[in-house]
């Protein structure tokens, strides 16, 4: 007789999200696009309208959301409600390193090496060559045009990479 049974999960599919630069482009806003504004302590931000429902397509085909940013809990609080989300998970700051990059990418390594059987795709304007040499093979980094912001592009290929990858 088994006292306990232990089926594994299915691996989790993660989109990890920054904010400045990429969700709110720092670049001028577009005339004739939608915006949805707010502002908080670490800046103002204005995010494109069509990202909600891009999203929530996400979500819908199993991906989980989580922040990549120095934002933090802030981006639950500030970024959330704008997005039409509830709270998602907020990937580690690491401590010790002064590069923002650098922080964020040591936490994530860390919190991504709990899970090696998930996937992790990254989209982020700061992703400097040595930030992303730290992330585990469970992750993909996507840098984005911080002009610019995301892109619907950007979206479709790492629901793509999400739904493809199998090491």
């Amino acid at each position: 007789m088994r006292w306990f049974s232990h089926s594994p999960r299915a691996p989790q599919r993660w989109l990890l999200l920054d904010v400045d630069g990429t969700l709110s482009p720092t670049g001028r806003v577009r005339r004739g696009q939608e915006y949805l504004m707010a502002s908080a302590p670490e800046g103002n931000v204005a995010i494109p309208a069509w990202i909600p429902g891009a999203l929530r397509n996400l979500q819908d085909s199993g991906i989980r959301l989580a922040w990549y940013t120095a934002w933090t809990t802030t981006a639950n609080g500030v970024i959330a409600p704008l997005l039409n989300l509830h709270p998602i998970p907020v990937s580690p700051l690491a401590s010790g390193a002064d590069e923002p990059a650098v922080l964020k990418a040591a936490g994530l390594a860390g919190w991504a090496e709990y899970s090696t059987r998930d996937r992790y795709v990254v989209l982020d304007d700061d992703l400097p060559d040595h930030a992303v040499e730290i992330l585990p093979r469970n992750v993909r980094a996507t840098r984005i045009d911080p002009s610019a912001g995301i892109q619907p592009h950007h979206l479709a290929d790492a629901h793509h990479l999400l739904g493809t990858w199998t090491d």
